[in-house]
C-alpha cells in the first residue's frame, strides 16, 4: 500500500469518525439522562370497610372550612383572625414565591441566557481646507453597522429539562407545606 492510499484511507476513516460523532451527539439532544419519575401506585383495598353500615354517610365534604359545622360565630372570626396574622402561615407562603422563581430561573436557562444588540452610526464631513482634496469630491461620509450576539448553552443531557422538573415537583411541595402549616394553625385554634 502507498503513503497515497494510507492518506486516502486515513481521510476516510476520520470522515467517518466525525460523522458518526456528530450523529450521536445529534442524537443525544433528544435524550434527557435518567429514569423518568413515576408516580408509585398507592394500593387500598377495594371493600376497606367490611360491611357498609347505614349510619356512614357517603357525601363530598367542605374540608376547607371544616369548622363551621360547629356554627359557633366566636370560633370563626378566631379562626379568620389566626390566618390572616400567623407568622408562620406568612413564611410558607412567602415560600411559595420564592419556589415559583425559582422555577422561572430554571425555565429561563431553557433560552438564550446573553442577548446583545447594538447599532452605530457615524457621519464625517473632510473639510474643504484638507489637504488632497478637489472641489467636485462627496466630502460627507455616513458610515453605518449594525451587530447581535447570543450565546445559549444547549441542553445536550437534559441538565435544564431535569432542572425545571426539579423545580416544579419543589414548587408543588412548597404548596402542599403551605396547606400542613394552614391546616396545623386552624386545629390549633379550634
Amino acid at each position: 500500500m502507498t503513503t497515497n492510499n494510507r492518506s486516502e484511507t486515513t481521510k476516510r476513516s476520520g470522515r467517518i469518525c466525525r460523522l458518526v460523532l456528530a450523529a450521536t451527539l445529534a442524537a443525544s439532544g433528544c435524550v434527557t439522562v435518567g429514569p423518568d419519575y413515576k408516580k408509585p401506585q398507592a394500593e387500598v383495598a377495594p371493600d376497606w370497610i367490611a360491611k357498609e353500615e347505614p349510619s356512614l354517610i357517603r357525601s363530598e365534604a367542605d374540608i376547607a372550612t371544616w369548622w363551621k359545622i360547629f356554627d359557633d360565630p366566636v370560633l370563626n372570626r378566631l379562626i379568620d383572625e389566626a390566618r390572616k396574622q400567623n407568622l408562620t402561615l406568612e413564611s410558607a407562603g412567602v415560600r411559595i414565591l420564592e419556589a415559583r422563581a425559582r422555577l422561572g430561573v430554571a425555565v429561563g436557562y431553557e433560552y438564550p441566557q446573553i442577548v446583545q444588540a447594538n447599532a452605530d452610526l457615524s457621519g464625517q464631513k473632510v473639510s474643504k481646507n484638507a489637504a488632497n482634496t478637489s472641489s467636485g469630491m462627496d466630502r460627507n461620509f455616513v458610515s453605518t453597522g449594525f451587530g447581535f450576539d447570543t450565546a445559549w448553552e444547549l441542553d445536550l443531557w437534559g441538565k435544564f429539562r431535569r432542572g425545571v422538573e426539579a423545580e416544579l415537583a419543589n414548587l408543588e411541595a412548597t404548596i402542599a407545606s403551605y396547606d400542613d402549616v394552614l391546616v396545623f394553625v386552624t386545629a390549633e385554634v379550634a
